[in-house]
């Protein structure tokens, strides 16, 4: 008899799929069948079967159905050939570290060859735009790329995670004039934070053991500081000049 109706073409990994047969005389329930057995599982009792694909199934699968009744069961149907197309390779990896400071960035690469296209995600959303075979990331969130190849079959990458500290303020204030005389000083001081530590500079040399969010300046030059937080993100400050 004839064989089901439906998708002759699939991609692998796609979603469940209903056939449907012509109803058969005297045909309480239908019976339906798929091989080979790794192909998938099909379930339905009426004129209409559906498969559930195994995801790592690629190749034919052949599908039939037979009308039964509680006295007998008919013959299958004639089989349906199902070719299941593989999708293309998708791997993601960071060029670098996966976590790094506000300003940085990282550059992920998909795995290249003939015919394939891309789509890059954020935290599950397409990114506008990201279409080549690597992304620049310089925001916190979790990444993937959709790697399709010439017969439109998708595949989805792992995923990386990304996680981008933020970096601190470093602003300077001047607690007396810029300009005195020798013999006296001005005090400097940096804004201050729950775990931050500092470093000053004077003409673009670090000051031995100037650490302190504080730095009282009796020499002429050009004072800058280097705040560091917790994370061991570190911001360096306008240059004052004394």
């Amino acid at each position: 008899s004839a064989p089901p109706v439906g998708d002759l073409t699939l991609c692998q990994n796609s979603s469940n799929t209903s056939y449907t047969i012509n109803s058969v005389a005297n045909a309480i329930l239908y019976e339906w069948a798929i091989s080979p057995v790794n192909a998938g599982v099909i379930t339905g009792t009426s004129t209409t079967g559906t498969v559930d694909w195994d995801e790592s199934f690629s190749g034919t699968a052949y599908i039939s159905a037979r009308g039964v009744n509680g006295l007998c069961n008919g013959d299958f149907s004639d089989n349906l050939s199902v070719t299941i197309l593989q999708g293309p390779a998708a791997i993601i990896s960071a060029s670098g570290s996966t976590t790094f400071c506000s300003g940085d960035f990282v550059t992920l690469n998909a795995n290249t060859g003939a015919s394939l296209f891309y789509q890059w995600q954020k935290d599950g959303v397409n990114i506008n735009g990201e279409t080549s075979s690597a992304y620049v990331a310089t925001l916190s969130g979790n990444y993937a790329v959709i790697v399709t190849d010439m017969n439109v079959c998708p595949t989805n990458s792992n995923t990386i995670t990304i996680t981008i500290n933020p970096v601190p303020a470093a602003n300077i204030t001047i607690a007396g004039p810029t300009t005195f005389c020798q013999g006296q000083a001005t005090q400097l001081s940096v804004n201050t934070g729950t775990g931050y530590t500092y470093q000053w500079i004077k003409d673009g040399v670090v000051l031995t053991g100037a650490v302190n969010s504080l730095y009282m300046v009796t020499q002429q030059g050009e004072y800058a500081t280097i705040v560091t937080n917790s994370y061991s993100c570190p911001t360096t400050s306008s240059v004052v000049a004394i």
